[in-house]
């Protein structure tokens, strides 16, 4: 109906950013608990870099929802240290993220979930005030 027309008019734009390799080296870690290897630590500042020269096209996030996953959370802490900015953005620790992870479906229910909660009450292009959300 209308309703739905109006409130779909809204722009949003969503990227889906996986973490950074991960370590194995611990077989008895949980597979949440899995740090980030390396490889990981080295790619992190990298993918900061690379997402803040798109902010010249538009591409600044307002919200981020990130996995409790150890490695989700370390890959986003290491980007912020090389995109500061990062550090201001809205950021939520999700654990339904790293929960849902086994269906498409699911997971796409979750970020709408997630995105309207962490969203409720703000204007579209309101910048983020760096709130971290906890497990």
């Amino acid at each position: 109906g209308t309703t739905r027309r109006l409130a779909c008019r809204a722009r949003v734009r969503l990227m889906l950013l996986r973490h950074a390799k991960s370590s194995w080296a611990d077989p008895l870690l949980k597979d949440e608990e899995r740090p980030l290897n390396g490889r990981g630590l080295r790619a992190s500042p990298k993918i900061a870099q690379l997402l803040a020269g798109s902010e010249e096209d538009g591409w600044k996030p307002t919200v981020i929802l990130v996995s409790d996953a150890v490695r989700a959370v370390s890959t986003l802490e290491h980007m912020a240290l090389a995109n500061p900015g990062l550090q201001k953005v809205d950021t939520h620790v999700c654990p339904e993220l790293y929960q849902s992870s086994g269906s498409g479906l699911e997971l796409v229910e979750a970020l709408r979930r997630l995105l309207a909660e962490a969203t409720e009450g703000k204007p579209n292009n309101a910048e983020g005030g760096g709130k971290r959300g906890g497990k």
